[in-house]
This record gives C-alpha cells, structure tokens and sequence, in this order.
C-alpha cells in the first residue's frame, strides 16, 4: 500500500440535528414550549467550536410562516441564500476551514446541517 492510498481529499464532517417544534396534539402553528432547544445547543457549540456566529444563530432565525397547507417541503429559517458561512483561522496548505450552517424546518420538525470542510486539499 502507497502513501497516497491513505490520503484525504477535499476532506468534510457534517452534523446533523433533529428537533421536533410542533405536536400533532397542538394547534396548527403552535410551537411547542422547548421549541428553540436545538438553536440554544448550536448556540453553546460557539465556543468548544470557534465559530462566534454560532452564538448568535437563534436571533438570526426568521420565524417561519404559519402554514394551513403544506407548501414546500422545507422553509429556510436563514435570509438570503439560508446558510450562515464562517472561515475561521485554521488551515492546511493554505486553504481555509469553511464552516456552513444551513437550519431549516421541515413539516413539524426543526433542523441544522453543520458542515466543515477544506476545498483543494489532500490530507495524509
């Protein structure tokens, strides 16, 4: 076996949350009281992660509309293109960790893609 056999290329962790935000049992568009506990945990990995953003994702949330039918099947909770990006100082070879968070809400259930990655870059 060669070196190059055991190399990474364009190497990326993904996390994936789940969080369920409303009950059959309640009113259409009613949140259940525990709703946001998936953005308060993104909120306490700031710090282990260092990724400032994180800390400061549940006030960048837009609060989906109320929905009598469904429309799509998942609702952007983020503006604009619904990812928050953050490059924090770390790299290899010269290019930079990327860190995006893309959170949405599908039917009755919150959730977060967390995805760190390196672009052009073979790792050993």
């Amino acid at each position: 076996m060669t070196d190059t056999a055991l190399r990474i290329k364009n190497p990326s962790v993904t996390l994936y949350a789940f969080h369920l935000c409303q009950d059959l049992s309640q009113e259409l568009g009613k949140l259940r009281p525990d709703a946001d506990q998936l953005w308060q945990h993104c909120a306490n990995l700031s710090q282990p992660l260092a990724i400032p953003d994180l800390k400061s994702l549940p006030e960048k949330l837009q609060s989906p509309p109320s929905q009598t039918a469904i429309t799509s099947r998942y609702i952007k909770l983020l503006p604009d293109n619904g990812r928050l990006t953050y490059t924090p100082p770390l790299q290899i070879e010269g290019s930079a960790l990327t860190v995006e968070v893309y959170p949405v809400k599908i039917h009755d259930t919150y959730a977060v893609d967390i995805t760190l990655y390196y672009q052009n870059v073979t790792v050993p």
